[in-house]
């Protein structure tokens, strides 16, 4: 191609002219340096060498003008063979582009050949894989319905577990329930149990100081921890008057923990307790006024729970015993 482009140039480049320079020159001076002529003198010219002038000057502007004819026919023919190369050549780059596109448009061609082929093996293959797909979905379909009666299944079985769950579950409180009461009902029937078997006051003299003396006993089947005994005297109408001296026996290490079954005897008295004797006639004589004695008892049990209990006693003075008083 870039080979006939250079001859497309060279063709179309201006040919110079290819007549005789002597020629040209010769019309040239013929045309335009033509001698001038001096006409002779004549005193009086006769009419023949007019008429051979006039002939003469018509012969020569009749050949100048074939001369310039034959030019012109000269030129327009070498335009037209210029004109009739140059469509002869682009005809022949035409031809060859026409070849060539040709010749690709039949590789091209050969290559849509083989990308149909190709493209015919590929739709193959994917009416293959979309066979295996149909087929995979299908099973899937069936696998999806097992599975779906599995899922029915396993929730019926995990209703009925719930269901089962729910009444383990009721069991479970229930038992928890029996236990707790059990265990209340080992701890009420084995917890440690304080009474008094035996009280007594002495010393309720003129200048004497008062004692009293008690005898504590565990009715439990367990033993009890910490144990504290506090008693208290009052004389009035009441265990509440204000004339209330307060005896406190601290627990010695060996009265601090109480067996089970076992029985103790705790003396109380006070140095600063003195009676006068208007209190003693009050109380033995005009029975006025009455001799109480209360206290309480404090533990800790087996369930390390504390534990207490109060009483109260009054004096018989005829007797000199003490009695049971409730408190209302």
């Amino acid at each position: 191609m870039f080979c006939c482009f250079i001859i497309l140039i060279v063709l179309l480049t201006p040919q110079a002219d290819t007549r005789s320079p002597a020629s040209g020159l010769q019309n040239g001076n013929q045309q335009s340096h033509r001698p001038l002529e001096t006409p002779l003198v004549s005193p009086s010219p006769s009419p023949l060498d007019d008429l051979g002038t006039a002939q003469a000057r018509a012969a020569k502007e009749q050949q100048a003008k074939e001369e310039a004819f034959r030019n012109e026919q000269l030129h327009q023919n070498g335009v037209i063979e210029q004109s009739t190369v140059f469509i002869a050549v682009f005809s022949g780059l035409s031809f060859l582009a026409v070849v060539a596109y040709a010749y690709t448009a039949f590789k091209q061609w050969k290559a849509i050949e083989k990308q149909a082929e190709h493209a015919s093996a590929a739709v193959d293959k994917m009416q293959e894989q979309l066979e295996g797909i149909r087929e995979q979905a299908r099973i899937m379909n069936d696998s999806l319905a097992e599975t779906r009666n599995i899922v029915t299944q396993n929730e019926r079985a995990v209703a009925a577990s719930e269901r089962q769950a729910s009444s383990t579950y009721d069991s479970v409180k229930a038992a928890e329930r029996n236990a707790d009461i059990a265990l209340e009902t080992f701890y009420i029937g084995e917890s440690a149990y304080f009474g008094i078997t035996g009280m007594k006051i002495d010393n309720v003299q003129r200048g004497q100081t008062p004692r009293v003396i008690v005898s504590f006993i565990n009715g439990g089947r367990t033993p009890a921890w910490h144990f504290v005994a506090e008693v208290g005297l009052t004389v009035g109408q009441e265990p509440r008057d204000d004339s209330t001296w307060q005896f406190t026996y601290p627990p010695h290490i060996s009265n601090s923990f109480f067996a089970a079954g076992t029985e103790k005897q705790l003396t109380f008295n006070h140095i600063d307790l003195v009676l006068s004797q208007e209190q003693l006639n009050a109380i033995f004589k005009d029975h006025t006024l009455r001799l109480f004695v209360f206290g309480s008892v404090r533990y800790i049990d087996v369930k390390r729970k504390r534990g207490d209990f109060t009483f109260c006693t009054v004096l018989d003075p005829p007797t000199g015993n003490l009695y049971d008083y409730e408190i209302t």
